[in-house]
């Protein structure tokens, strides 16, 4: 029997394992369980003018005939229908309809058996039969199964016919052959049409079945992928914020901006969790050294170039050495090319920063000033004086061993002096689809810079947000210092 299990399987589910073949049988029997109630509904109904049909059929077995269909084959037709709607019939699937197929198969041929009018039964039990296979057996799941059970039916009819002979010969008027040959060929094609259809049906299933299966997989190894990529994330994520911590740390505090400055605002945006903007202070004696510079790129690369840069100034400005602004710029430009030096070639790699950077000698009131590429902003009294910065990158350029000038300017009390990166000004925005421009920036400046320093950060801040207009995206770091004087 073992033998005879396993030919059978591998017959009817060569390409399923076990637990495979099992979840397909359980997901095509709650698929096919509404069309299986439908058949026995509909050979249900049929049945029934049949019986009244039986009194011309077969008026002298007229009790064996209903006993037939009214204490077998009807029973087992609405218990079938009755259990289809418990959950445990989903199981029992398969066995309730071979029953069904068998009962009403064999149910037709016991009352062909016990006819006495030959043409009669024929004519009504031959379709009667053909509408059991095709409604019942076309609904099998498995195409060997449905084969089997049409094959004994087929064959059943046939020795049936040939034991019986005699009552296919009632009268004179009765061709055996011709009612034989008939019947024969109707159930034959019946059984042949059950039976493609049958494959067809298991085909279609198991197709669709394994292509779920496929796509299931599918998306079972891309959702892993996803919570891979999702948890590298995460990590890479936490590293990043904690590295936005340690940067945030080198930044100069509130407490120290505001032991050197009356009144100060420092607006700092990150475009992504850590920035490649930072501003930077020292005093030094009789000297305040602050300075903003904005390293090349943005994110974690920008980033790693900032704590350099802090780095490289806090080892350029020692102490007992007079600070000279200019000489500080060509300093750190010299300690920059050195260090990206040894990552690459001179013309592979433009890392560097730009940078505003400004001595105050406190006693004298005197302000000196030397940029790479970023300019200062000074505001006296609704007057704007800029302060152009040298087109020489902190950083390897063309341009070597070349001095950035230093330029000096005497403050008085209330002067407001601007230091900022190029993210403000590059920020695209407002109704035209415009960059913010450095012209609508120093306007901005101007119609503010009496106000307080902390009324000035939110003008800032706020301008900025309508600029974007909640739809355009920050699209590099953004820092802007305001110190008053």
């Amino acid at each position: 029997m073992k033998i005879l299990r396993d030919i059978y399987n591998n017959i009817s589910f060569p390409a399923f394992d076990l637990n495979t073949k099992l979840e397909f049988i359980k997901e095509y029997n709650q698929k096919a369980i509404p069309y299986f109630r439908a058949s026995i509904l509909l050979i249900f109904i049929v049945s029934i003018p049949y019986i009244f049909l039986d009194i011309l059929a077969i008026p002298l077995n007229i009790e064996f005939a209903w006993i037939v269909r009214l204490g077998i084959w009807l029973p087992i037709l609405l218990a079938a229908f009755v259990l289809s709607y418990f959950p445990f019939a989903i199981r029992y699937f398969q066995f309730m309809g071979s029953v069904v197929s068998l009962t009403i198969g064999f149910g037709v041929l016991a009352m062909i058996a016990v006819s006495q009018r030959a043409e009669m039964a024929y004519t009504m039990y031959y379709s009667g039969i053909g509408t059991a296979i095709v409604l019942i057996i076309i609904m099998r799941m498995r195409f060997v199964l449905s084969f089997v059970i049409s094959s004994i039916l087929v064959v059943s009819y046939i020795l049936l016919a040939i034991i019986q002979q005699d009552i296919l010969l009632v009268d004179n008027k009765v061709n055996y052959p011709v009612i034989f040959l008939n019947n024969l060929f109707f159930l034959i094609s019946t059984a042949i049409v059950s039976w493609v259809a049958s494959y067809i049906l298991e085909s279609y299933a198991r197709n669709n079945f394994l292509h779920q299966q496929f796509t299931l997989k599918e998306k079972y190894k891309i959702e892993l992928q996803k919570n891979k990529i999702q948890s590298s994330h995460k990590d890479v994520t936490a590293n990043i914020r904690y590295a936005s911590r340690i940067q945030e740390n080198l930044l100069p505090n509130s407490d120290i901006l505001l032991s050197y400055f009356s009144e100060y605002f420092i607006l700092n945006k990150p475009k992504d969790i850590v920035s490649g903007d930072f501003y930077w202070i020292k005093k030094q004696e009789n000297y305040l050294i602050f300075a903003v510079a904005d390293c090349t790129g943005h994110g974690v690369s920008a980033a790693f170039m900032s704590i350099l840069g802090i780095s490289f100034l806090n080892e350029i400005c020692a102490p007992k050495k007079t600070p000279v602004a200019n000489e500080i710029l060509f300093e750190l430009r010299e300690k920059v090319i050195n260090s990206v030096s040894r990552i690459g070639q001179t013309n592979e790699t433009n890392d560097g920063m730009d940078i505003a950077l400004i001595v105050i000698d406190m006693k004298a009131n005197i302000l000196e000033f030397a940029g790479a590429y970023r300019p200062i902003i000074i505001i006296r009294n609704n007057e704007l004086q800029t302060l152009k910065a040298d087109k020489i990158p902190v950083g390897i350029s063309d341009i070597e061993n070349i001095a950035y000038a230093n330029q000096q300017f005497n403050l008085q009390p209330n002067d407001m002096v601007y230091l900022f990166s190029d993210g403000y000004i590059d920020q695209f925005g407002g109704p035209d689809e415009r960059r913010f421009m450095i012209k609508r920036f120093r306007n901005m400046l101007l119609e503010m810079h009496l106000e307080s320093t902390e009324n000035q950060y939110e003008a800032i801040k706020s301008q900025l947000s309508i600029w974007r207009l909640g739809k355009y995206e920050q699209l590099d770091d953004i820092l802007v210092a305001g110190l008053k004087v």
